[in-house]
């Protein structure tokens, strides 16, 4: 009985407790610094989890294997600037093992930035999450002014559709993967000109798609009613006389 116990402790504790975990291995140089004007930064931290805390998952940037991260462990490293395919799963002799627990992103990064994310290994259970530091509620703002604006949005600007939307309105991402995906919008409302189609690169964080509508047939005011721009100040403008 006590043997039997014991086996069915340990399958519970490395299958989902995890008691104990390897630390975490780097396979490229950790930078110095956060902030390089020639590169972009990015750091992953894991907080530490009591669940599946025995998995060390692969972080992999463009394919390249950057490390492997414990519970409670953090990877850094420094790269150039441009599209990051950001892959992280754990493996075991070569193959996926917890597909649910897989995270594939796809974002841009700058020189002279730095990206924080934080990393929760799912395992059995729960699916993983990535998340942006400071950016766990990341809202897309659609507006316009005047409000009531249709909204268009599609892939590309080829692709535009029709939505519900009506302008001001705002969506919340709810994936696990904080990620905007790449989206064009279009505005459009009666009497006015339509906005210009704006497309969107993945990214994470806010998402702003605003614009102000011209009236093409709304009349030129007269001449009389423009401020006069004085002569000897750009700057100053002054309002028209008030007839007596």
């Amino acid at each position: 009985m006590k043997s039997s116990t014991a086996i069915t402790f340990l399958i519970v504790c490395n299958v989902t407790l995890g008691c104990a975990g390897f630390p975490t291995k780097q396979f490229v140089p950790m930078p110095d610094a956060d902030n390089d004007p020639n590169k972009a930064v990015i750091i992953i931290n894991r907080p530490y989890a009591v669940m599946a805390a025995w998995s060390n998952p692969t972080v992999f940037d463009n394919d390249k294997p950057i490390g492997e991260i414990s519970n409670g462990g953090m990877l850094k490293w420094s790269r150039s600037e441009g599209t990051v395919k950001l892959d992280i799963w754990h493996e075991t002799r070569g193959s996926h093992t917890f597909p649910n627990s897989e995270i594939h992103a796809k974002f841009d990064v700058k020189n002279n930035s730095v990206y924080k994310f934080s990393y929760g290994f799912g395992g059995i259970l729960q699916p993983s999450s990535l998340k942006l530091e400071g950016d766990q509620s990341s809202k897309l703002y659609l507006t316009s002014v005047p409000p009531g604006a249709a909204v268009y949005a599609g892939t590309d600007l080829n692709n535009l559709k029709l939505t519900e939307i009506i302008t001001p309105h705002t969506i919340e991402f709810q994936d696990r993967v904080t990620m905007w995906a790449p989206e064009c919008y279009k505005m459009t409302l009666q009497g006015y000109n339509d906005s210009p189609v704006v497309c969107k690169s993945n990214s994470f964080g806010n998402r702003v798609v605003y614009h102000n509508f011209t009236c093409p047939t709304c009349p030129e005011p007269p001449l009389s009613e423009l401020p006069i721009r004085q002569k000897n100040s750009p700057n100053v403008l002054i309002p028209p006389a008030i007839p007596e």
